[in-house]
């Protein structure tokens, strides 16, 4: 569902903070606490309408290392991440598909991107949304260069908050 009267950076960082396990009320009280955001702070009703669009229904069970399976790096890594971050949502099983996924489509998004994108995947497939908005987002690359990001503007696709490559997220 598109928020039209919500500022693109707001409504990315409740987007974000609502995939990292964060209640509209904690969230509502982040933004508060940001003086550039006044007069432009949305109600709790609208941040818990956007947090309820933003996360989808998974009942995937979560996700635990297995001596057989898919290849567990990837999955280790942005778990490893994701704890450091503070995040309060465990890695589901289909999470975990989509972490590889998108770790091996964009190797050099930084883990929690890659955990970002991967959460956006499952809301959409749990509310039944085609994914087209963030294939497009991997496919150009606006995190690569200039060029990338004025052809993924152009397009006048959703801004995509914390695109950090793994040596940005390095430093």
């Amino acid at each position: 569902m598109i928020h039209r009267r919500i500022d693109a950076d707001i409504l990315a960082t409740i987007n974000y903070d609502a995939v990292r396990g964060m209640t509209p009320s904690q969230i509502q009280r982040e933004l508060a606490r940001d003086m550039a955001l006044r007069g432009r702070m949305p109600t709790l009703r609208t941040i818990q309408r956007i947090v309820a669009d933003t996360i989808g229904r998974d009942d995937s069970g979560e996700w635990h290392l297995a001596p057989e399976g898919p290849d567990p790096a990837a999955v280790l890594w942005v778990l490893a991440a994701s704890l450091r971050d503070g995040w309060k949502v465990p890695i589901s099983e289909a999470e975990a598909g989509w972490l590889r996924t998108i770790h091996r489509a964009a190797p050099e998004l930084g883990p929690l991107t890659v955990r970002y994108l991967a959460r956006l995947y499952l809301a959409a497939a749990a509310r039944g949304e085609p994914t087209t908005l963030l294939d497009a987002a991997l496919a150009i690359g606006p995190w690569r260069g200039a060029s990338e990001r004025e052809a993924y503007d152009a397009l006048g696709l959703p801004h995509l908050p914390f695109a950090m490559t793994q040596r940005q997220a390095l430093r």
